[in-house]
């Protein structure tokens, strides 16, 4: 489900990148979907392979 983010409920995406004109992204996930290293390298890969090249560190 979408996540509305908003100065009133949210801190990191509103003041770190909407004031600061800096890209933002909130991702959210299930506790038990990394739940091993297996889980995390995976994750990982998703995440980098989503984000614009140069942007991932």
């Amino acid at each position: 489900m979408p996540h509305v983010i908003g100065h009133k409920d949210d801190y990191a995406v509103p003041i770190h990148g909407d004031d600061r004109g800096i890209p933002a992204v909130l991702v959210g996930m299930r506790q038990d979907l990394p739940a091993d290293h297996q889980g995390v390298e995976a994750w990982a890969k998703r995440l980098a392979a989503a984000l614009p090249a140069g942007q991932t560190a």
